[in-house]
C-alpha cells in the first residue's frame, strides 16, 4: 500500500507541476499579445501623426482642417475596411482615432512648431497613443488670420 500511495502522491505532483508551468506560459504568451497590440496601436497612432504633419508641411491641409476625428472628411481617411460586408457599418480603419492639433510660433520667423496628439476612442475610453511635434514653414496657404494667437484648433 504504501509503494500505491508515493506513487499517487508522485503524479499529483507531476500534474500540479506541469498545471504551474502551463499557467505561467499563459501568463508570458498573454503579456507578450497586450505588449504587441499596444505597439501596433503606438504606431498607428505615429503614423497618423507624421502623415497630418506632411500634409501642414506640404501645404495639402491646413492644421485646422485634420484636427478632430478621422472620418469620411478628413484627408487621412482610407476608406471603409475591405473586410467588412456590405451591411457592416462603414467604419474605416481609422475609426475612433481622433487628432489634436495645436500651433505655436517658433524662434524661427515664417515657422511655427506644429504639435499633433493622436488619441483613440474606445467606448468611453480615450487614450493618447502618441505626440509628434515639428517645426514648419509657414506656406502661402497657411491661414495666419486664423491662428491670432498662435494657437491651432486643438484642445
Amino acid at each position: 500500500m504504501t509503494r500505491r500511495g508515493a506513487i499517487l502522491l508522485e503524479l499529483l505532483l507531476a500534474v500540479a507541476l506541469f498545471a504551474m508551468a502551463g499557467l505561467a506560459i499563459h501568463g508570458a504568451l498573454d503579456r507578450a499579445l497586450d505588449r504587441s497590440s499596444s505597439t501596433a496601436e503606438r504606431l498607428r497612432g505615429a503614423d497618423l501623426a507624421w502623415s497630418a504633419i506632411a500634409l501642414i508641411e506640404s501645404g495639402a491641409a491646413q492644421p485646422e482642417s485634420l484636427d478632430g476625428p478621422i472620418d469620411e472628411s478628413s484627408p487621412l481617411w482610407l476608406g471603409p475596411d475591405p473586410g467588412a460586408s456590405a451591411d457592416a457599418p462603414r467604419e474605416g480603419p481609422w475609426s475612433g482615432w481622433e487628432l489634436r492639433i495645436d500651433t505655436e510660433p517658433a524662434r524661427f520667423r515664417g515657422h511655427v512648431l506644429v504639435s499633433v496628439g493622436v488619441v483613440r476612442r474606445t467606448g468611453n475610453d480615450e487614450r493618447l497613443w502618441y505626440t509628434a511635434r515639428q517645426v514648419v514653414r509657414l506656406g502661402a496657404g497657411f491661414a495666419s488670420a486664423s491662428h491670432p494667437n498662435g494657437r491651432g484648433g486643438g484642445a
